[in-house]
């Protein structure tokens, strides 16, 4: 109905117990609303049944229609446009109240696994970075196995093609034997590739091995054995990175978990990684849907851990299947590290059903549902007026940023 009518209503989110005025403004060739028209207009909250209000108003000069609006509750909000005397309905726009923290944020898409010819991939990052941006990906890291500079070099290449895309460091480093991937995102140095193979590395392994013995470890491990684990966790962050670790319910072509699930236990449980790949790479919907129990299980990190979600693309045609939002002030690599460390992301698949899926903690959810259906579907429309989608609030709320 609204769409086809053309009609636009801002601002669409509203720190939760504020009072706003949405304009309701008619845009294109057959506006939905008439000159000086009478109207009968309900807004009500969908959390909430009592929040219910309903109230005669005349549209001005413009045809627009302004409606005193209070956000009582958190959450979603409907409001409907009758013309007066009548059971027609014109217009059913929704509206979303948060909490001024989350109100000072903006949602910004990302997808930060993604291989090119630098390993494994079919296509150049130049291809891939394109095709996330043409996906509406804000910011993207490429992470190429056991090679950081694929990474190092897309993040020239975004800034002289002027994409408007944030592009991160990034690195899949694969550990040592025991196997398993482990994420490197915006550190400044490789960890993968020859390095975990030098005179150099072996004292070091050796050296981590002798801290481990006596310890009771996750069996089968034993300190030689995970301590490559626990080097590679360890140099990722030397280096100024995140590890997170990638698809931890990846099924390998033999038929067994890689990483082995006494590795993924086991750095959870020494507090060596710094996030989880919610969805990624896993082959099946069972691995990646195991991953998110496990997360929701107080063993698997419960709501402790960073969560990402990522599409692990080999090709341009698999990028942006699953992807991240991350709430953060501005598109920024210390606000979107900030967002994913300070547990401000949601992971989304779009593999699993007609409509995407969305996983992590529940007020970041709901409101990314209210976003995916509401606000990306205008993005394009908005074109460089985004922050009329929100509620410039005058009672203390920080600046923001861009959404585009």
């Amino acid at each position: 109905m609204s769409s086809e009518k053309k009609v636009a209503a801002f601002p669409r989110v509203v720190p939760v117990g504020e009072s706003v005025e949405i304009v309701v403004d008619p845009i294109g060739v057959e506006p939905a609303l008439v000159v000086s028209g009478d109207y009968s207009v309900r807004f009500f909250s969908k959390v909430d049944r009592t929040d219910d209000v309903k109230q005669d108003l005349r549209t001005d000069e413009r045809g627009a229609l302004r409606v005193p609006a209070a956000f009582r509750a958190q959450g979603e909000y409907t409001l409907e446009v009758r013309r007066k005397d009548s059971e027609d309905l014109l217009i059913s726009e929704q509206f979303y109240a948060v909490s001024r923290e989350l109100a000072a944020l903006r949602p910004f898409k990302g997808d930060i696994h993604m291989h090119t010819t630098g390993s494994d991939g079919k296509n150049t990052t130049q291809e891939m970075m394109v095709r996330a941006r043409e996906l509406g990906m804000d910011f993207v890291a490429i992470t190429d196995h056991d090679n950081f500079a694929p990474s190092r070099q897309a993040v020239q290449e975004a800034a002289t093609l002027g994409l408007g895309l944030l592009v991160l460091t990034g690195e899949e480093v694969t550990i040592r034997g025991i196997g398993g991937h482990v994420l490197s995102l915006n550190a400044t140095a490789a960890v993968g590739g020859k390095r975990r193979w030098t005179p150099e590395t072996e004292n070091e392994y050796a050296e981590i091995a002798a801290r481990l013995a006596g310890r009771e470890l996750i069996g089968p491990l034993t300190a030689e054995s995970y301590s490559t684990a626990v080097w590679t966790a360890t140099k990722i962050r030397e280096a100024g990175g995140l590890a997170l670790m990638a698809h931890p319910f990846w099924e390998g072509s033999k038929g067994k978990y890689y990483p082995p699930r006494c590795v993924y236990q086991q750095l959870l449980r020494d507090g060596l990684l710094d996030g989880i790949e919610l969805l990624g790479g896993s082959p099946t919907a069972e691995g990646n849907l195991l991953a998110v129990a496990n997360y929701g299980d107080e063993r698997g990190g419960g709501q402790r851990l960073a969560i990402t979600g990522s599409s692990d693309a080999h090709s341009t045609a698999e990028v942006g299947r699953k992807f991240t939002i991350a709430f953060a002030e501005r598109l920024t690599d210390k606000d979107i590290i900030g967002a994913i460390t300070g547990r401000k992301t949601v992971a989304c698949d779009t593999m699993l059903g007609p409509e995407i899926a969305v996983f992590g903690p529940f007020e970041l959810v709901e409101y990314a549902f209210f976003l995916l259906r509401v606000f990306y579907p205008m993005r394009t429309s908005l074109a460089g007026h985004s922050e009329r989608f929100w509620q410039a609030s005058a009672k203390g709320i920080g600046q923001t940023t861009k959404g585009e």
